[in-house]
């Protein structure tokens, strides 16, 4: 009876876990923007793309034409011994701007007021001696997110 009552109680997480729409990954951490789904539809970005976690499963639905480099499904997928979620959470969550600068990211899309951003401002490569955020132009932002894409000559 317990165990009837509760799947009674949260019948409508089941229902929205079934029927996910491409809004569901939007809904679990920082929302997604429209202004910027629209004008990556018209200005699809080029090459390898580092995007927020949830956001991922939101762009694939709207019919954005970009490799991703991780989407809302990333942790269940594993590619031999490698891992995609382990680098995600290494550069997102862990700040490690060495894992990014590794990956050769041609744009990335992340929520503005991450940790990430400012760390991407502040971090200075050790090989180089350029500020990070000199290496990219920013093309769109608006108060949820920010698209940057690497400038040419910059890798």
């Amino acid at each position: 009876a317990l165990f009837g009552f509760t799947m009674w109680e949260r019948r409508g997480d089941y229902y929205s876990l079934l029927h996910a729409s491409m809004q569901t990954y939007c809904s679990y951490g920082p929302q997604c923007s429209e202004g910027v789904t629209e004008f990556l539809l018209k200005h699809p970005p080029v090459g390898r793309g580092f995007t927020f976690y949830d956001w991922g499963g939101h762009l694939i639905g709207r019919g954005v034409p970009a490799k991703l480099f991780i989407d809302g499904r990333m942790h269940l997928w594993e590619r031999s011994d490698y891992q995609p979620m382990a680098d995600y959470r290494a550069i997102y969550v862990l700040n490690d701007m060495d894992a990014f600068r590794r990956h050769k990211f041609d744009w990335i899309l992340v929520p503005r007021d991450s940790d990430f951003v400012k760390n991407v401002v502040a971090s200075i490569s050790p090989s180089t001696g350029i500020r990070e955020s000199d290496l990219w132009i920013v093309p769109y932002q608006d108060d949820r997110v920010i698209y940057a894409v690497r400038k040419k000559g910059a890798n």
